[in-house]
């Protein structure tokens, strides 16, 4: 029965994963495999090996997960799904390889400091999130205070551990399991109730202005613009053949023809830069998270597209120019330039579009917030620095590649002060970083398409 459970469990995460990843994350249904490969290995589940030989090689492959997982794994990898799948495995080959033997992991995990790391693991998992995100909220931490908060955090669990957790195991806390329910379920309609009540005193205690109210209602964006399902491909589940060839890739016999590729960045950039370049045709091949970059592995959608761009589309076609656009990691700009560099004969210019900024918010909600305070200049605090290295780091790679570049944070961040909102007060991102039509339109006014004679 619980073999049967994890493979449903793991079956509908796999598939929520794609389809939506809130529910993915956060629904108890959608995660249940991850705690049954456990319940799995308690009960005996998996048939005991002998082989201590066998039994060193697991564990250091179940260590060998866990390190992988949190080398390759990054805000922009599909988890949990099966994103999720390596660092479990990863837990329960090290739980079962030192089950019956002392292998050179479980010798190495029994060291005394990372015991007692893991003692109080649980409790440092409750509260570094609260702290982190109260802390966050005012501003982004550097690399000595994410230290200290690291430490605040595992302090403040120590002594939950001492005093909440380990006092509630032993009696007179430690309940039988009808008595663990009942109070469970006592406690949970309490906070119900409280959760319940607190929307209306929340209403009465905070006092919206209508310029904040106007702000974060872009916390509801719909971005219309993008041509999504058409020519930008959103979702796992578009498919190649859901790309709009004829429309999103349309050659304009009077004008001149801009291919613009990429990822989300460059399908929310497709609508300024065509309302502001009327005379200009814009060609679309966007899908999300795709780097323009030739021989990047991607999900099917976007390898099937970026393989049909270059290997068949561009080099059919000479156009007057394209344009490479995405949220651009610094391992990236190297392939980005090679990319630019390989498409050049099929076009007579080529630009590389940098990043946009990134807050660690979304923009909206830390504009709401700066109007309650009346501190404007707190919006500078959220932005991230990693998109500034990108940026440098392209603006001294591209020289002498024959390619232009063009700053999109030099573009929205001049000397180092963002805009924010466009003239009509919408926030420019209705996100952390993606534009809404007024933010594509404001930005696309100050990228200058035109070239020297």
């Amino acid at each position: 029965m619980l073999f049967i459970a994890v493979a449903l469990s793991f079956a509908a995460s796999s598939y929520e994963v794609y389809h939506n990843a809130p529910a993915a994350f956060y629904l108890m249904q959608n995660r249940a495999w991850e705690l049954l490969l456990g319940s799995v290995l308690a009960i005996g589940g998996i048939p005991k090996i002998a082989n201590k030989r066998m039994l060193e090689m697991l564990g250091i492959a179940g260590l060998g997960l866990i390190v992988g997982s949190i080398v390759m794994l990054s805000k922009k990898s599909t988890f949990p799904g099966p994103g999720a799948l390596a660092p479990c495995l990863g837990a329960v080959l090290i739980l079962y390889s030192g089950a019956t033997h002392q292998t050179l992991i479980s010798r190495l995990l029994s060291v005394r400091p990372l015991r007692f790391i893991g003692l109080v693991s649980y409790s440092l998992y409750l509260w570094h999130w609260p702290i982190w995100v109260f802390v966050t909220h005012y501003f982004v931490p550097s690399g000595i205070s994410t230290v200290m908060l690291l430490a605040i955090s595992f302090a403040v669990a120590v002594i939950s551990w001492r005093f909440i957790e380990r006092p509630f195991r032993a009696k007179p806390f430690l309940l039988g399991p009808r008595g663990t329910v009942g109070v469970a379920g006592a406690v949970m309609a309490l906070m119900s109730v409280l959760a319940f009540i607190s929307v209306p005193l929340n209403h009465r205690l905070w006092h919206y202005t209508a310029d904040a109210t106007n702000i974060l209602s872009y916390m509801d964006y719909k971005p219309t613009k993008m041509r999504r399902g058409t020519c930008f491909l959103e979702t796992a589940s578009d498919s190649f053949e859901t790309f709009n060839i004829s429309t999103c890739l349309h050659i304009s016999p009077t004008q001149k023809n801009y291919l613009l590729i990429g990822d989300s960045h460059a399908a929310d950039l497709w609508y300024g830069l065509s309302t502001v370049n009327p005379t200009i045709n814009f060609l679309q091949a966007t899908a999300s998270g795709c780097r323009p970059i030739m021989g990047i592995k991607g999900r099917r959608s976007c390898g099937d597209l970026m393989k049909y761009m270059f290997n068949d589309f561009i080099p059919q076609h000479h156009l007057y120019g394209i344009i490479l656009s995405a949220d651009w990691a610094t391992r990236e700009v190297d392939g980005a330039i090679k990319t630019a560099q390989a498409v050049a004969p099929y076009a007579t210019h080529v630009i590389i579009l940098g990043n946009s900024p990134v807050y660690d918010q979304p923009l909206p909600q830390i504009l709401a917030r700066s109007m309650l305070k009346h501190e404007p200049s707190m919006v500078a605090y959220h932005v991230e620095k990693k998109q500034q290295i990108t940026d440098r780091d392209f603006s001294d790679r591209i020289i002498g590649s024959g390619i232009r570049y063009i700053s999109v944070f030099s573009v929205v961040c001049p000397n180092s002060h963002c805009t924010t909102v466009s003239s009509s007060d919408v926030p420019i991102f209705f996100d952390t970083n993606h534009f809404t039509a007024s933010g594509s339109i404001l930005v696309a006014k100050k990228i200058d398409l035109s070239f020297p004679p």
